[in-house]
């Protein structure tokens, strides 16, 4: 989808980089569509990679697409082409072969899709402290105190906002200023965090009570008479509904910082859709940020409080101490500025913000390593209820720089010390050489795991440059390419990017030994015989040569030798094979030679459309060729030739239709040829067609 926004002064969506980058860089082959009125244009628009305009169209309407197209703004390919990523993108979704139901279903919340609400709720929560008050173990007659509107179903009036655990179960939208907050998706069937906390704790005899929060005082006095005190902190952000701070809503922060200095068992629950500052930290036992944790946000938030489920989340961001802290710091990162350089539209104006990103390649937790700034809670952390160790980190990379590709294996070992199972997500990062110019750590991988206690496990990461993300590679804008700097790297492995143990440095020289003259191969290329691989001329001496033949492209297993001998299966085929030259120190070449292709033999069949006929009967004939071989496709001319007059035909599908015109009275006997391909033998056959009257 292109949004709203203009980059470098050009809309989204009529910027040619939706062709060139989107589609032609990294093949992407569904269909771009608009946001809602993000559209700007017909011909600019459909030209530089739209596909469609979302819903009420504007500039994609039949008589605006005829216009541009009778003035020559569009083309009628253009046309077909985005209308084809649509449909190809619809079959493939399987939206032709699975219909939607005539009838929505009566109930959407369902067992089975409760159960699925639940565990992402559980697994996508984010334990960010513990002082070892969680998870909680209440004894008989023990009360646990719960704070905040957003604890409970029950409505809070909050300036005639009603808020409850229904505001914080997706995301807010709120099209015009003057618009209460909604929510997104609506949630009919939420059970709040106080329902499931009031059911849990009855099965150990503890008692939950509900404060919305409202009067300070009160919930303190409450608090003070609490064994735990879990306080819900909110807030509310989403489309339209942009934060211009990183505060807690609803008077969470003094509401949070009076109950923690009156109860030593404070926990806080964080209900938010990004960062917030947390001025009370140092007071509170644990922390545990829900997101908007969907209408089973209260069974999850039990389950995890009590310990029935792990904490196994990291955040997908940094949590900084400040807003001060964060890289959009200034007026003209966010929320940007008009020419006049102010932040406020000027009146009749239509003039939009621009953004200046001078934070560079220092984005998000990068920022905070390269200007040095402590976070409150790094990218990629996490706690659970048991400790992991890592270690044995192993480090294997090489690289081809003229191909700008190489892969890194990276293996450590984690293991659970604790006394409880858990769930880890190791992460892997990724510091260039400084002649690469790249700021801070680069996360190149993570798995995650689950481990017994006393439990250890070999964790392998492999890192392949050539991934969509190029996480080895760095882009070289004057060459608009993406290379790999010599150097210096080094790999780090741990639990967050600002907790990683393991450390390694690698030392990458992308030069390896170049084939001056490219492999070949030798022989006979036919069923049963032996090929031989020439390595060709290298630019080094002393090299120690490896082999992998190829068939179409693909690995053979066990052919790994200089000789290879055709067997059946390469029939049909194209055969390569791959060279590698490792010299006595340093990384190694390699080189794949040209193909050879192994051929197979093909019948070839004509059917007239009518085997008797008259002097008037116009006779066509629908050519057939079938190669021996499973899985080849025929390619090429076939011919026909009839009282020595020749008719030609292209195979499409290994078919061909060739119209062969009328003939006079008698037996007219017809020559079929086809003249092969790269992999298909030619082939010779006959057939006849009788004219009577």
């Amino acid at each position: 989808m292109c949004a709203f926004n203009q980059v470098n002064g050009v809309y989204i969506c009529e910027s040619p980089l939706m062709q060139d980058v989107l589609k032609d860089d990294y093949g992407f082959d569904g269909f771009i569509m608009s946001d809602f009125g993000s559209v700007h244009s017909t011909g600019a628009s459909l030209m530089n990679g739209l596909d469609q305009e979302l819903n009420r169209p504007k500039w994609f309407t039949p008589a605006r697409l005829d216009a541009a197209l009778a003035a020559g703004e569009i083309t009628q390919e253009r046309i077909d082409e985005a209308a084809f990523r649509v449909i190809r993108s619809y079959i493939r979704g399987g939206l032709f072969d699975n219909p939607l139901p005539a009838e929505p279903a009566e109930e959407a919340s369902t067992p089975a899709n409760e159960a699925v609400a639940r565990q992402i709720a559980e697994q996508g929560s984010v334990l960010l402290k513990n002082e070892g008050t969680l998870p909680l173990t209440p004894s008989e007659g023990q009360t646990i105190a719960l704070f905040g509107p957003t604890a409970s179903s029950t409505p809070t009036d909050l300036g005639g906002v009603p808020t409850s655990a229904v505001s914080v179960c997706s995301l807010t939208l709120r099209f015009r200023p003057d618009q209460p907050p909604r929510n997104t998706l609506p949630c009919e069937d939420v059970v709040s965090a106080e329902t499931a906390l009031t059911e849990r704790a009855a099965q150990a005899g503890a008692t939950v009570t509900w404060n919305n929060g409202q009067d300070v005082a009160a919930a303190a006095a409450q608090a003070a008479a609490a064994d735990v005190a879990v306080v819900f902190g909110y807030q509310r952000m989403g489309e339209f509904s942009d934060l211009t701070d990183l505060r807690l809503q609803g008077n969470g922060d003094a509401l949070i910082s009076a109950i923690e200095q009156v109860n030593p068992n404070t926990v806080v629950v964080l209900q938010t859709g990004s960062a917030v500052e947390m001025p009370w930290l140092d007071g509170v036992q644990a922390v545990l940020e829900n997101w908007y944790g969907g209408e089973q946000q209260g069974p999850a938030i039990a389950s995890l409080l009590f310990g029935d489920v792990a904490p196994a989340g990291k955040l997908p961001m940094t949590f900084p101490a400040s807003l001060a802290d964060t890289p959009t710091n200034t007026p003209e990162q966010y929320p940007g500025v008009f020419a006049d350089g102010s932040t406020t539209r000027p009146e009749g104006s239509t003039e939009i913000r621009q953004v200046n990103y001078t934070e560079g390649l220092q984005v998000g937790y990068k920022w905070y390593e390269g200007q040095g700034i402590e976070p409150l809670f790094a990218f990629g952390h996490g706690l659970s209820y048991t400790q992991f160790e890592y270690s044995q980190l192993k480090v294997k990379a090489t690289a081809d720089k003229a191909a700008a590709s190489g892969t890194a294996t990276v293996s450590f070992t984690v293991e659970n010390t604790g006394e409880v199972a858990g769930t880890e997500i190791p992460q892997v990062y990724l510091t260039f050489p400084e002649a690469a110019v790249e700021p801070g750590k680069r996360l190149i991988g993570f798995d995650r795991i689950e481990l017994a206690p006393g439990e250890n496990r070999t964790v392998e990461i492999v890192v392949d440059s050539e991934d969509s993300s190029h996480p080895l590679s760095i882009w070289d804008a004057d060459a608009d390419e993406w290379r790999i700097v010599d150097g210096e790297y080094t790999v780090w492995a741990g639990s967050s990017s600002g907790d990683l143990p393991l450390s390694k440095t690698v030392e990458i020289d992308a030069n390896g030994p170049v084939a001056t003259t490219a492999p070949s191969i030798q022989g006979d290329v036919a069923l049963g015989k032996k090929l031989t691989a020439d390595p060709g001329v290298w630019s080094e001496d002393g090299l120690a040569f490896s082999y992998q033949w190829l068939r179409d492209g693909e690995p053979i297993q066990g052919a790994e030798k200089a000789a290879y001998r055709v067997t059946p299966a390469d029939q049909g085929t194209s055969l390569s094979v791959t060279v590698t030259a490792k010299p006595k120190s340093g990384p190694s070449g390699a080189a794949t030679s040209a193909a050879v292709f192994v051929k197979t033999s093909a019948v070839i069949v004509a059917v007239p459309n009518r085997l008797v006929g008259t002097t008037t009967t116009e006779f066509t004939l629908s050519v057939r060729v079938t190669p021996l071989a499973n899985g080849v496709t025929p390619e090429g001319d076939v011919t026909a030739v009839v009282d020595g007059k020749s008719f030609t035909g292209t195979l499409a599908g290994g078919k061909a239709t060739i119209p062969i015109g009328t003939f006079e009275r008698g037996i007219h006997p017809i020559t079929l040829s086809y003249a092969g391909s790269d992999t298909v033998h030619p082939a010779y056959g006959v057939s006849l067609i009788t004219v009577r009257r």
